[in-house]
């Protein structure tokens, strides 16, 4: 199956030719990688290869969002509630990364009728992702792909997405200003 995969992404003739079909690679790739184990690596590994030089083309909305709602559900309710990160994690974010640079450029180019449904579940996941961003803190290569995420699935959505970073600074400046204020008053 994984080598059928790898022959419909095309990943030898960088996504174009007779036998490439990228929508169905794609979503055979993600179904692979819901396995455990090796195949679950590399499925992850062809996808990512593929979303990285494939053309990016309109008719790949559909499958994109599909891809991109995986990988939210995989990351918020499979990844996230580990420690710490695995190699599955990583390679989940950075493909997280890519499929939202994808329909993010999508977005910018003027294909923005994206269908309400689509939006909608992937601003469910959003939000999931938003409550999870704390737990990458640590790491902050990773923390920039979460929040590439999430503030391209806002421009998508065309919607806020709370951030808990974004709640936490604003309570802290909260604080901050209080304090000023406080001392100021105390000073006089």
């Amino acid at each position: 199956m994984l080598v059928r995969c790898k022959r419909r992404l095309g990943l030898n003739v960088l996504g174009c030719g007779k036998y490439v079909n990228l929508p169905i690679g794609w979503t055979e790739a993600i179904m692979l990688s819901q396995c455990k184990g090796e195949i679950s690596e590399e499925a992850l590994e062809i996808l990512g290869i593929s979303l990285d030089h494939a053309p990016i083309a309109p008719e790949h909305i559909s499958i994109l969002f599909f891809v991109a709602e995986c990988i939210l559900y995989k990351l918020c309710y499979d990844a996230a509630q580990k420690p710490y990160l695995f190699s599955c994690e990583i390679k989940l974010l950075k493909l997280g990364f890519l499929v939202f640079l994808r329909i993010l450029l999508l977005y910018l180019f003027g294909y923005q009728r994206f269908s309400k449904e689509h939006k909608s579940r992937l601003h469910t996941g959003l939000k999931a992702l938003a409550a999870c961003e704390m737990c990458y803190q640590l790491y902050p290569n990773i923390l920039f792909m979460v929040q590439f995420m999430l503030k391209a699935g806002e421009i998508i959505c065309e919607t806020a997405v709370v951030f808990e970073s974004q709640l936490e600074s604003q309570k802290n400046l909260e604080e901050m200003e209080e304090e000023t204020l406080h001392d100021t008053v105390g000073s006089m």
